[in-house]
Order: C-alpha cells, then structure tokens, then sequence
C-alpha cells in the first residue's frame, strides 16, 4: 500500500517537509543491557494549543524566532542540493514553515509520491479503528483480529505497530520482488518466517506495515484509501483522490511509477 496524495495547494511541501524530518532526525541514547523498544510509560502527546492549523496553507516566519540553529539548516540545504533525487527542502516549527527550497524539477504545486511516510498514515488509521471500539487494545494478537492467518502466532497489534514482530525480512532485493508480485502480501510476509521472538528486535518492514493497512481494510470493510481519504485527509484539508481498482504489479517498473 503506497498513498499518493496533494497538501492543499502545496503537495511537494508536505511531502517534502515529512521525507525531510525522517533524514534528519538524530537520536541520542544511553547504553543500556536490553534495548528499550518502547517506553513503559509510552509517550508525551504533543502540545495542540497552536495560534492556527494549516488547514489553508501554511503560515511562514524566520527560522531564528523559533530557536532553530541556522547553520545546521545551512548543512541541511547544502545535503539536500548536492543529491540529483533531492526536489524539495522544507522545514516546519511550531506550525510554521520556516524553510522552503526547490531544487530540480521541484516546484511548490508538484505532487510527490510519499512512499514509505504511508506508514504513519496507515498506523493513525489503526487508531481510528481503535476509536471506533473495533479494536480493545494495542496487545490484542494478530491471529485474533484476522483469523484467515494463524501464522501470526504470538505477534500483537503493538508488534506490527512498532516494526518488532521478529519476522525476516529484506527490503530490497529478490525477497523484495517476490513479495510485491505475490497474490496475497499478508501472507507472504509471513511465510518469511520468525527469526526472533516479538517484541525483542525492531526490524524496518514494509511488511508490517501491509499488516496495518490489511487489518484496517477487513475492520472497516472498505478499501484503505476510501477509509483515508474520508476520515484522515478530508478532515485534515489534504487533497486526495482513490483509484478506481486496486493496482495489482506484474513488473517492477509499475511498482516504481
């Protein structure tokens, strides 16, 4: 599952801004025994009191005014220039855009597909769901919510959620291909096999995110992208239309259109 969609009248800004933060972000850890996947105590929810939502475009200022270093937005742009794949650079603080270059073919009302940032959509979705009392908890197991596939085993929703279901897995290459042109993606993902007990080891898998996107598709009992576009991106002001019919690949190159 793959979401192409427009951000009002600026589709390469709000792509460009999500692929943008994915890079960039550092991380900064203590060494510890075990690694910790998930915080016992889970997470802050963020602040919502904003001045305005950009629901209608987003509001500009200086990068300064917002306590941002300007020499590591300098070394940003000089990354982003120097890559022949680079279209947009843009950055949001607090609500406002506080950097904005095109480089390329880039320009502000391009549409940009967004590839892997789909899987932040497809977890908000799950939420949703969760909203709609169709699932009790995060620990419920896989096997549970879609009997068609006992292979889950011990894997739960929190598992496929955070990428630590243990399953193999390649991103790219052959197993990659394979999995794109298989009949059924749940199922084939699975027969990868388990490699390490859930919830130990965090493992980068477009896999089980197609867990999330299949389990909301069976809960709701429409197609994913009809369920995003009327409960994620409607409300959120984000133009986004669904295909007619499902795409079903046969060659790689349609996969990468």
């Amino acid at each position: 599952m793959k979401f192409v969609c427009t951000w009002l009248r600026y589709p390469l800004r709000f792509s460009g801004l999500l692929l943008f933060l994915l890079m960039s972000a550092s991380f900064s850890c203590e060494k510890r025994q075990e690694p910790v996947i998930l915080p016992e105590q889970g997470y802050a929810w963020p602040d919502t009191n904003r001045e305005y939502w950009p629901t209608e475009g987003w509001q500009t200022d200086f990068p300064e005014r917002h306590g941002l270093d300007v020499s590591r937005l300098d070394a940003a742009r000089a990354f982003a220039s120097a890559d022949p794949l680079s279209r947009g650079l843009l950055v949001v603080k607090d609500g406002y855009l506080v950097l904005e270059e095109y480089y390329g073919e880039g320009h502000a009302g391009m549409s940009s597909n967004l590839w892997s940032v789909t899987k932040s959509f497809s977890s908000a979705l799950v939420g949703m769901m969760a909203d709609d009392g169709l699932i009790q908890s995060t620990d419920q197991p896989m096997a549970d919510l879609m009997t068609r596939y006992p292979e889950f085993g011990e894997i739960t929703l929190k598992h496929a959620l955070t990428m630590t279901t243990g399953l193999a897995w390649d991103e790219e290459g052959p197993n990659w291909v394979r999995w794109i042109f298989s009949d059924d993606w749940v199922a084939s993902a699975l027969a990868r096999g388990q490699i390490h007990k859930p919830g130990t080891t965090f493992k980068y898998s477009s896999g089980n995110s197609h867990f999330l996107t299949a389990l909301v598709a069976q809960l709701s009992g429409q197609r994913v992208g009809r369920v995003a576009k009327e409960r994620l991106f409607d409300p959120l002001g984000i133009s986004f239309d669904t295909l007619p019919e499902p795409i079903r690949y046969t060659r790689w190159e349609e996969y990468m259109e």
